[in-house]
């Protein structure tokens, strides 16, 4: 399947006709005609625009992504996702939102087992698909300037810091968490990435005590809707992982990639994200909802 093929299909899928495309790609319409009837490889800068219009990746435009390499085959072999979910024991929620889906290394083997399983299914290597996962993992995080010490890093971190402290400073309870972005509590938005900010933790007072550093990350809180527990500009810790129990807070993809912090709930077959301030309304899913990790504490300062 070439590129302008799979251009067009997501662009029949999201409904915008090839005006509307080009006008937000912020390119002639005549020229996307010409891509998608693969006439024209567009350059690297031009594909980011589409593939941001489009909300999709620019692999999932050029084929590299592991949703449109088992699209592709699908297509050869004459088989639907339906069956592969059916024939693999796979979730089918899973497959139509693989895109979504972002592997956490290896502590969680999940994803890295299912595409295993739905290589065998439809005849492909699963190094290929299991290589086209691992892409969408999100980047090592490399901290801060290796001359910025830890001690340095806290000095200045409880300087602006609210909370007051229980222990001495002693570095080796210190670890850097990547900030990674913005979550909403209210209405679900897109999660703001830049891991280039950090935060500085003590093990020793935010439950961190035997557990793998490398599984948290920080997220700064932006509303209201989880007041009075968690309070807009807080920033709140989070534990990777696919699922939480009913009544805890979690973060959670919404829609492809809108992000939003709530309390969960799941009945018949819905998922329910919660605020804890009454005044906001309850978000109801049943599909497209998927479980980044739980919320281990809200931490009332922020670090710029």
């Amino acid at each position: 399947m070439g590129m302008g093929y799979r251009i067009k299909k997501i662009r029949n899928i999201r409904g915008f006709t090839q005006q509307e495309l080009a006008a937000l790609a912020n390119i002639s319409r005549s020229y996307l005609a010409d891509v998608e009837r693969n006439r024209y490889n567009p350059s690297l800068e031009t594909l980011e625009k589409i593939a941001d219009a489009l909300n999709v990746s620019v692999e999932r435009i050029t084929g590299e992504a592991a949703s449109s390499i088992i699209e592709d085959r699908l297509e050869e072999i004459g088989m639907t996702l339906d069956e592969v979910a059916e024939k693999t024991g796979v979730s089918l929620h899973w497959l139509q939102n693989l895109d979504s889906f972002i592997p956490w290394g290896a502590e969680d083997e999940i994803g890295y087992e299912w595409i295993t399983r739905v290589a065998k299914a439809i005849d492909l290597p699963s190094s290929q698909l299991r290589a086209a996962l691992a892409r969408q993992e999100p980047p090592v995080y490399d901290g801060p300037p290796a001359d910025t010490t830890l001690e340095e890093t806290f000095n200045e971190f409880i300087k602006e810091s609210p909370r007051p402290y229980l222990f001495d400073l002693d570095t080796k309870y210190l670890c850097r968490i990547p900030l990674v972005g913005k979550i909403a509590a209210g209405n679900p938005i897109l999660a703001i990435e830049d891991p280039g900010e950090y935060i500085v933790v003590d093990t020793r007072i935010n439950h961190l005590n035997g557990n793998d550093i490398n599984e948290y990350f920080a997220l700064e809180v932006a509303g209201q809707s989880m007041e009075p527990t968690i309070h807009d500009g807080e920033i709140v810790l989070v534990r990777r992982q696919p699922e939480i129990e009913i009544g805890q807070i979690g973060v959670f993809m919404c829609n492809e990639e809108e992000a939003t912090i709530k309390r969960f709930a799941r009945e018949m077959g819905k998922v329910y994200l919660i605020p804890d301030n009454k005044q906001f309304p309850i978000q109801e899913y049943t599909a497209n909802c998927i479980c980044i990790g739980k919320v281990i504490e809200s931490i009332r300062r922020v670090i710029k």
